[in-house]
């Protein structure tokens, strides 16, 4: 049964003003990133620049009257031969990428989720920053971390929230919208532990999914990784090997400069966690089913689902994490899941 789906919008500051119609649009969830989400609608329905403005526009996309999707309008493209209007735009995670640390912000041995959630809600507290995200009710991760930001070095927020979740152990996140019975909001939520919410529903190849991709890359296999950081006086550089070097396979190296980090911890722990991704190469299951087939238990990324496939050289029996929800309204809906092993990201 198809569900039915609403898109409304209103203003960054809050608010909403009205809906158009369903007839053109997809979106993208990603964890740990801010997704993206293309609507096309009819020129001439009434909704005015001032209605949707890039860069002061929100929208929501509900179904069955529960919000799936929100984000920020940042493109518009009108086309008056073909009397349409295409707006584009992130999630939440955009407008964090557009704020920077003003001040400098100090942590010994704290939660590494309050870290998160105490640089999201600083930036909320500058004069007309405040949009309304919600941060309370995260479960802590009992991980502590030491991270010392310095208010001249103007970091942007949103790569320091990304690069918590980054390292070795680090928590995954999301934007969620939902309805609190007043209006819409949106809660920023940790995915802990990093195996995420397991929805006990398995995709069999040949049983209940039939378009399935498998991607193995072993271009990007490493077993020496070497992390650069930034700094001015000296240069950061933070390296780990996998104990097997030179047994399961000859030195493979891999070097990524980051001159946004300038902590030594900082780039060991994000050192550690790309090491533990490009040991060995890793099957990127992406599955397309029909959303309707969900009924009400739609995943989310953070969720986790099994995958099994018997064919010859793919063979695939275990839990995989979504890391990407791609839905496409048409000509019907359809989601994309791409998927990754659950230790991926531990």
């Amino acid at each position: 049964m198809a569900h039915d789906y609403v898109i409304k919008y209103g203003s960054l500051l809050g608010g909403v003003f009205g809906e158009v119609p369903v007839s053109q649009a997809s979106w993208t969830t990603t964890l740990n990133k801010a997704g993206t989400f293309s609507i096309t609608f009819p020129i001439d329905i009434g909704v005015t620049y001032n209605d949707l403005t890039p860069g002061g526009s929100v929208i929501w996309i509900l179904s069955d009257g529960v919000p799936r999707f929100s984000g920020i309008v940042w493109t518009a493209s009108v086309d008056p031969g073909a009397g349409t209007v295409t707006v584009n735009g992130e999630g939440w995670l955009s407008y964090f990428a557009r704020r920077n640390l003003t001040v400098t912000r100090s942590y010994a041995g704290v939660e590494q989720v309050d870290i998160m959630v105490d640089l999201l809600d600083w930036a909320q507290s500058v004069s007309g920053g405040d949009v309304g995200i919600v941060t309370s009710g995260n479960t802590a991760t009992g991980v502590l971390r030491d991270r010392i930001w310095l208010g001249s070095e103007r970091q942007n927020i949103a790569t320091l929230i990304t690069n918590l979740a980054d390292v070795i152990n680090g928590p995954g996140f999301r934007f969620t919208p939902r309805d609190n019975g007043v209006s819409y909001e949106v809660v920023f939520e940790t995915v802990w532990p990093t195996s995420g919410n397991d929805t006990g529903v398995t995709f069999e190849l040949g049983s209940n999914v039939n378009e399935m991709t498998v991607t193995f890359d072993g271009a990007g296999r490493s077993n020496a990784v070497e992390v650069i950081g930034g700094g001015t006086d000296t240069v950061l550089v933070a390296t780990v090997t996998d104990p097997d070097l030179g047994v399961t396979a000859p030195r493979l190296e891999y070097s990524q400069r980051i001159s946004d980090v300038t902590e030594p911890t900082t780039l060991v722990e994000i050192a550690q966690a790309a090491l533990a991704t490009r040991a060995e190469p890793i099957p990127i299951p992406t599955l397309t089913v029909h959303l309707a087939d969900f009924g009400d238990a739609t995943p989310h990324v953070g969720d986790v689902v099994g995958v099994r496939a018997n064919l010859g050289y793919l063979q695939l029996d275990d839990r995989y994490l979504v890391v990407e929800l791609k839905v496409d309204l048409t000509p019907a809906e359809i989601v994309t899941l791409t998927l990754a092993p659950v230790g991926t990201f531990a």
